[in-house]
């Protein structure tokens, strides 16, 4: 089941500084904590990612809070520097739900 997330929530899982974990070492073995491509497949269904996003399993960037509680999984989109965030919660291991990122227009 999809859960889009408001500015609000989707602040809340964001830290002042955001780690990039996309190069960190060692991460391709304990990340996701959750399969995220289960939830990715729902939001090709709804026509909010394109489906060679799943087909190929495209992730732009991997960053995770300093509090170390919420990882943020960026796709890209069919549009330029739009993104769907995939926010996991690393304490309950399940994906929290997805936010709508306009890194030309940000709302937060």
């Amino acid at each position: 089941m999809l859960n889009e997330l408001s500015a609000e929530q989707y602040k809340a899982t964001m830290s002042a500084r955001m780690r990039d974990m996309s190069d960190v070492e060692g991460t391709e073995n304990d990340y996701p904590a959750t399969n995220i491509w289960e939830y990715v497949k729902e939001l090709v269904i709804a026509g909010v990612l394109p489906r060679y996003v799943w087909d190929n399993q495209v992730v732009e960037m991997l960053s995770r809070n300093n509090d170390d509680t919420y990882d943020h999984i960026l796709l890209p989109t069919n549009e330029e520097n739009i993104f769907v965030t995939i926010i996991i919660d690393l304490e309950m291991e399940e994906i929290l739900g997805h936010y709508v990122l306009d890194v030309n227009h940000p709302d937060i």
